[in-house]
């Protein structure tokens, strides 16, 4: 795996094996640019470093995830081209492909739909609103329309806004166009 930091490559080895595996196929890979990141199948990192002490979980840019097995080469591509994918489908559209442990059903009881001109501080504005009432934001989504200059945001609230959090929502920006408020029938 290349890794690109500061205007820099380095190559991340996953255990001492797959380092020597690198620096064995490519001439062009120097040893200091590889660094070996510990994993449980090399003899002597057989115990997990726990989440909390992991070194990686601080760095910024890294993300750390559950163990992955691959033990052939053909898995560990496959393993690595699915790796990609995911990550390119969340910097494309913002969402994780195979996302475990997400609530199943939310606590939502409504849905604000707030049509507004894409603007910066249009949801900065909501929010604020919505939090000096203590209503809490469950799920958003911010639709942008082809142009760029139109958006449907929808935002799922765990506590209906009353008339006059409405108004202030639709009153107190101007690049707010219209503001509807839909009951979610039990949650959603």
């Amino acid at each position: 795996m290349v890794a690109r930091t500061a205007g820099s490559e380095f190559v991340i080895a996953l255990g001492p094996y797959m380092r020597e595996r690198i620096l064995a196929s490519s001439a062009r890979v120097s040893p200091e640019r590889v660094h070996v990141v510990p994993v449980w199948v090399d003899g002597n990192e057989i115990t997990p470093t726990p989440r909390a002490e992991n070194p990686l979980v601080r760095e910024p840019g890294i993300y750390v995830t559950h163990h992955v097995g691959a033990s052939t080469e053909q898995a560990q591509v496959a393993i690595a081209h699915e790796v990609i994918r995911i990550v390119q489908g969340y910097l494309e559209k913002g969402s994780v492909a195979n996302c475990v442990n997400r609530q199943a059903k939310s606590s939502a009881t409504h849905v604000l739909s707030v049509r507004h001109r894409n603007r910066p501080g249009v949801l900065a504005h909501v929010f604020d609103v919505l939090a000096q009432r203590g209503i809490n934001v469950e799920e958003v989504e911010n639709i942008i329309y082809h142009g760029a200059q139109a958006t449907l945001a929808r935002i799922h609230l765990d506590t209906q806004p009353d008339q006059a959090a409405m108004a202030a929502i639709a009153s107190g920006n101007a690049d707010v166009i219209k503001v509807d408020l839909s009951r979610l029938e039990d949650g959603a």
